[in-house]
């Protein structure tokens, strides 16, 4: 499928506002029916912070809008904090494996907040600014 052209604006968007927008980063992009393979997901970023490239998948149903364009920049985000995401990873290797799993789910919880709150935030200025804008 190919990616709509709001979905293109509102990736680069993003890009340039959680500083990975330049050449640093290759990050691709695709729509599927089941991002990460889930078909109740709406979007999915899998991430490699060392060698600065990501894919992101997002749900074919996202709709132009502001709820759509939130998705996306929680995807970018995700994109943005992979390098802290990658060091709590190492460092829950080297604990014990009974336990590994307790802090990737707490992580992963924290985590996830913590995304939905920002983008949720920067979204809702950017919305404002536009509207504004016109």
């Amino acid at each position: 499928m190919t990616v709509p052209q709001w979905m293109i604006e509102t990736i680069q968007e993003a890009r340039d506002l959680y500083g990975v927008g330049g050449a640093e980063w290759n990050i691709t992009v695709s729509v599927s029916d089941k991002p990460g393979g889930k078909s109740d997901a709406s979007g999915y970023a899998k991430t490699d912070s060392i060698y600065k490239n990501a894919h992101i998948e997002l749900s074919c149903d996202l709709k132009d809008d502001e709820d759509g364009r939130q998705i996306i920049h929680h995807e970018i985000f995700h994109v943005a904090h992979s390098e802290v995401k990658d060091m709590v990873n190492h460092m829950i290797d080297n604990v014990d494996e009974d336990k590994q799993e307790f802090f990737i789910g707490l992580f992963d919880n924290v985590c996830e907040r913590m995304v939905q709150t920002v983008t949720r935030s920067i979204c809702s200025k950017v919305e404002k600014k536009n509207d504004i804008d016109g």
